[in-house]
């Protein structure tokens, strides 16, 4: 609410002296104002993973900002309210959410000004915790507000927050949805430039098998190696304005029935020309885990890659593997 209102105030403010220019009342300024955003610059481990995947899914990032006793009233309302059903669902879809301690944030900030940065968000000392911030991003600053003004009572009397406020105030700053064909349009820009394919995979965040092969291709020992063919393309079916339809045409252009499962994915080449698919011997093979899936993605590799000789490829089936290892290990271990 801070922010809002000190924005407010400067919006207004900028439009009196544009009117006292065009009445002639006051001289045009010398210099151009323009308005510094705060930015959200708390580092660490975790906020550093979060930002990283607000920014490859076009998400905000949700700071919980906490006090030292978590079991106030507030921070336990708060906790109750963002676990309920349809806000786990509005932030698992729009938000990366980040829980940092208001006392260290503020010590941060204090470090980073007495070294000369001073763009930083500034948290009121006297301001009540919990609170929440949205941040884009890029670390600027969209949101900050307490959640006070959000307790009501429930039909038996006991104090909670307002889910739809909340819902509504997470909906008022959640990222604006991208355009699946304009995206698919940079990412075959960019492959002609840099002499790629494009690996394009369809999920979206509900998506459990979708998650995990976004997850393969982000291990350490895979990444390098699909960077030296593919430029890397998701579309989200349910966040990407036309995702579902452009899933649609991808596959009639591949020769299969429009309506499929999901994560599917394309190997395109720079001019968007179907290459090969997921669509194996069985059917789609989603995340490649079982035997004839990897059999299928190694043959999608085989047959396609120019950068990517038997030796990565055979590292990548190694990897494949090692999922299933890790996945087998954590099962024996219940």
């Amino acid at each position: 609410m801070l922010l809002e209102c000190v924005l407010a105030a400067v919006l207004a403010s900028v439009a009196v002296q544009e009117r006292a220019v065009q009445a002639g009342a006051v001289a045009a300024p010398a210099q151009e104002v323009q308005l510094v955003v705060p930015r959200f610059e708390h580092r660490s481990a975790e906020s550093e993973r979060a930002f990283a995947r607000a920014a490859k899914e076009n998400r905000r990032v949700l700071v919980v900002l906490k006090g030292p006793d978590a079991a106030h009233e507030a921070h336990t309302l708060l906790d109750v309210a963002l676990a309920t059903a349809k806000v786990r669902t509005k932030l698992s879809y729009e938000y990366d959410v980040l829980t940092v301690d208001a006392a260290a944030y503020a010590r941060q900030e204090a470090e980073r000004r007495k070294g000369g940065q001073s763009d930083g968000f500034v948290l009121d000392p006297q301001a009540a915790l919990p609170r929440l911030v949205i941040v884009d991003a890029e670390r600027k600053l969209l949101a900050e507000t307490g959640v006070e003004a959000w307790w009501t009572t429930d039909a038996s009397g006991a104090r909670r927050l307002d889910e739809k406020q909340l819902l509504a105030h997470l909906t008022q700053h959640q990222a604006p949805y991208l355009e699946a064909a304009k995206v698919r349009d940079a990412a075959l820009a960019r492959a002609k430039v840099e002499g790629k394919l494009v690996f394009l995979h369809f999920g979206a965040p509900w998506c459990g098998w979708c998650h995990k092969l976004e997850g393969w291709m982000e291990r350490e020992k895979v990444a390098p190696l699909l960077a030296r063919e593919f430029v890397d393309l998701k579309i989200d079916t349910d966040r990407m304005t036309g995702g579902a339809e452009l899933l649609k045409f991808l596959r009639t252009a591949a020769g299969l029935k429009e309506q499929g499962g999901i994560p599917w994915f394309v190997f395109l080449d720079a001019e968007g020309r179907v290459l090969t698919t997921s669509e194996g011997p069985q059917g789609n093979t989603g995340f490649p885990y079982a035997d004839e899936e990897v059999a299928h993605f190694v043959t999608m590799l085989q047959t396609t890659c120019k950068k990517l000789g038997a030796p990565e490829i055979a590292q990548l089936r190694e990897e494949l593997a090692a999922v299933r290892r890790e996945d087998e290990a954590k099962k024996a271990a219940k």
